[in-house]
C-alpha cells in the first residue's frame, strides 16, 4: 500500500530518512490535537513532554509527512538544488533535506537568496539546535518559568530527544543542565553554555569541512 513517504519519493526523488519517520510515529514532532490544545497544554509540556526541539521553537516548527508530500517549490527556487522541506522557521524560511547532498540539512530562505548547510543528518541537525539552544535561553518568553523550572525544561528537551541520539551526545547534552544558569548580559539572556562553547562543540561534533557554507539556491535573473 502507497504511503505518504512513497509519495515523497515520487514527488521528489528523495527518501525520507528513517529517524524522521521514527520521531513522527513516536509523536515528538506534534504539538496536540488542535492549536487550542497546544495554547492550553504547551506551557505544562515544556516541562513535562515537550515536542522535539521545543526549545528551539522560533527557529523549528515541524512539519508532517502530508505537509512534505502537498509541497511545491516556489518558482523562484533553482530545481538543480533538490530542496526537500521537513520544517520551518518562525519567519517562513526553511529547513531542508538537501537531495543532492544525501541526508545534508541545509536553511533555505524563502524570499532570500543562498541556502545555508547546517547539519551532515537529522540527528546532528538534533544535536546543534540543542547546543545553540542552552547558549540563549531567552527569559521574555511568555512563561513565568524560574531559573530552576527553566533547567527542567532543558531536561525536558533532552529526554525527548535521547531516542534519536547516539550514547556521546546524551551524555554530552545530560551533563549541561546540572551547570547553574548565567545570566549573558551581552545577549540579554540565560545560558548553560557560551556562544563559543557552543560553537566549538557544534564544530568538534559534527565534524563536516563544508559547515555553514552557502550556495545560490534560487533562479539566477536574466
Amino acid at each position: 500500500m502507497s504511503t505518504l513517504y512513497d509519495t515523497i519519493t515520487a514527488n521528489t526523488g528523495f527518501r525520507v530518512p528513517d529517524l524522521y519517520r521514527r520521531m513522527v510515529a513516536d509523536g515528538v514532532t506534534q504539538y496536540g490535537t488542535s492549536t487550542a490544545d497546544w495554547m492550553e497544554t504547551w506551557k505544562q509540556r515544556a516541562i513535562e513532554n515537550p515536542p522535539a526541539l521545543m526549545l528551539a521553537s522560533a527557529q523549528v516548527e515541524w512539519w508532517q509527512p502530508e505537509d512534505i508530500a502537498n509541497w511545491e517549490a516556489p518558482a523562484h527556487f533553482d530545481p538543480a538544488h533538490k530542496l526537500v522541506p521537513f520544517a520551518s522557521t518562525g519567519a517562513g524560511d526553511m529547513w531542508c533535506w538537501y537531495a543532492n547532498g544525501g541526508d545534508v540539512i541545509v536553511l533555505a530562505p524563502y524570499e532570500e537568496d543562498g541556502a545555508t548547510i547546517f547539519a551532515p543528518d537529522l540527528e546532528s541537525f538534533l544535536l546543534r539546535h540543542m547546543l545553540q539552544g542552552f547558549a540563549e535561553i531567552v527569559e521574555e518568553d511568555g512563561t513565568d518559568f524560574t531559573r530552576e523550572q527553566r533547567s527542567e525544561v532543558a531536561r525536558a528537551n533532552i529526554r525527548t530527544i535521547t531516542p534519536y541520539l547516539n550514547p556521546a551526545w546524551v551524555e554530552l547534552l545530560t551533563e549541561l543542565p546540572e551547570h547553574p544558569l548565567e545570566r549573558d548580559e551581552e545577549w540579554d539572556c540565560l545560558r548553560l553554555l557560551t556562544r563559543d562553547e557552543a560553537i566549538d562543540l557544534i564544530q568538534t561534533e559534527l565534524d563536516m569541512a563544508n559547515l555553514n557554507e552557502t550556495f545560490s539556491h534560487m533562479r539566477r535573473v536574466r
